[in-house]
């Protein structure tokens, strides 16, 4: 996400309000979503509780991320795991080649991973030569459409199935068919061959416990195990926020991540990983990356409490903008109201902070429902309007100075009422196509409100005389 990464937004996300199908897709998609997660949080009469104790962890989890990071790094090394540290996505790339070259890989499978999506992994590999494989369903399906993908927690949720069988039929050459377990099937005949062949098992890190220096997975499909388990290499990337302080902090989070972002009480497979597997019972290695990439610079401002992120999609599934523009709308691996705080720190120039440019805080409509779903109670509504002003506080000089003017011209009430009596004055005489050239933004999507009689001011003091003085 470069430059004015909200005019590209408006541009995309017009291709996808006019595109009916997409818009039935996302509809049907998150109605499900929110549906099944309903039904199991009523299922937890506690909820608020352990709400609260995830926060508590996750809170811990960003604040004291340096040190956690090297206690995790500590435990993982004195198991027999390679550790490796990435301050940006060209140092992570670069450790991950370089690993896969030390291999003499090939093939490399990967276990669903929005980190290796946000570093560009996959594109950066098959540049150097290697077969890159998705094994996750969902990016499986957008890797053979050449897209990003459009959910966090599922890729392929812009899709339906008659939209995957066609792709199946032309690119793996299997029947058309609308049969969800047909469709898993004939990506399962494609796949399995792969992971038996693969030199190397690309995974990402759900968690890390700093205690005992466990790498956790969560998966439902089992494509994570196999990943880790059959190639001779596991290399395995987290983000430096993820590291959870005790082994007894999976507990609150276990409970409430899989209703948030699937709708289960619990996902099919948690893999707690302690070092390199026996000799003979699995990789040779197990190298861990922990990435940094913009995580750093956004501890240190206003939003770092995105940090505490548990990546369950539920802000994306309730997002009225989401939900009728869908996730490509938003240009970048993160979309959505978690997207819109990431973004601009963790894609780009991750070094620099935030890019005022790369931000899409005009995006959100502010109706507050991702802070209410959120299972980490991170306050994104504010965090969300915090962003808006970090923007308008770095915007050009002439941006600030338009800002400057009209709050001077707001905090004089004389001035603003005559700067009323003119404007309702040009809305009567001035024909619509000059006013909707004089206000762009504004007349975009929506026409100008007919011009009052007369002010809020004036009316008040009409209807009740000796109100005002």
């Amino acid at each position: 996400m470069r430059g004015n990464a909200l005019a590209a937004y408006r541009r995309r996300a017009a291709r996808a309000l006019a595109d009916a199908t997409l818009r039935g897709n996302l509809r049907r998609a998150t109605d499900t979503a929110l549906a099944k997660r309903a039904a199991r949080l009523a299922e937890i009469p506690d909820y608020d509780d352990w709400r609260e104790k995830v926060a508590a962890i996750r809170r811990a989890g960003w604040e004291d991320r340096a040190a956690l990071v090297a206690r995790a790094s500590a435990h993982l090394a004195a198991a027999g795991a390679r550790v490796h540290h990435a301050a940006d996505a060209a140092a992570a790339r670069r450790i991950v080649a370089e690993i896969a070259a030390d291999a003499g890989a090939r093939l490399v499978v990967k276990g669903k991973s929005m980190l290796t999506e946000e570093i560009e992994l996959t594109p950066h590999l098959e540049a150097l030569g290697l077969e890159v494989l998705e094994t996750d369903l969902g990016e499986f399906i957008v890797q053979l459409r050449g897209e990003m993908p459009s959910h966090i927690t599922a890729p392929a949720l812009h899709l339906n199935r008659r939209q995957v069988s066609r792709l199946f039929a032309d690119r793996l050459g299997a029947a058309e068919t609308e049969d969800p377990e047909e469709l898993t099937l004939a990506a399962r005949r494609h796949l399995r061959d792969k992971f038996l062949a693969a030199d190397v098992g690309i995974s990402g890190g759900n968690f890390v416990v700093a205690e005992t220096g466990t790498l956790v997975t969560l998966e439902n499909e089992g494509n994570i195990g196999l990943s880790t388990t059959l190639p001779r290499v596991h290399v395995a990337l987290t983000g430096i926020e993820k590291c959870l302080p005790r082994l007894a902090d999976l507990d609150p989070v276990l409970r409430l991540l899989p209703p948030n972002g699937t709708g289960q009480q619990a996902v099919s497979y948690v893999s707690l990983l302690n070092g390199p597997a026996p000799p003979g019972c699995g990789p040779e290695a197990l190298h861990v990356v922990f990435v940094d990439n913009g995580r750093s610079a956004l501890a240190a401002s206003g939003q770092r409490e995105i940090l505490a992120c548990l990546r369950c999609g539920a802000c994306l599934n309730v997002c009225p903008v989401f939900r009728n523009a869908g996730g490509h709308s938003y240009g970048a691996v993160y979309p959505g109201p978690m997207g819109i705080l990431l973004a601009p720190y963790l894609l780009g120039d991750a070094t620099a902070g935030l890019n005022p440019g790369n931000s899409l805080a005009d995006v959100c409509s502010l109706c507050e429902a991702c802070g209410e779903v959120c299972p980490a109670a991170i306050p994104l509504p504010d965090l969300i309007l915090g962003a808006r002003a970090e923007k308008e506080r770095r915007a050009p000089a002439s941006r600030r100075l338009a800002w400057r003017l009209f709050g001077r011209l707001a905090a004089s009430p004389r001035l603003f009422r005559a700067a009323g009596a003119m404007m309702r004055m040009s809305l009567r005489v001035l024909p619509a196509f000059l006013l909707a050239r004089l206000t762009p933004s504004w007349s975009r999507a929506r026409a100008l409100p007919a011009p009052p009689p007369r002010s809020f001011r004036a009316e008040l003091r009409r209807r009740h005389p000796g109100r005002l003085s």
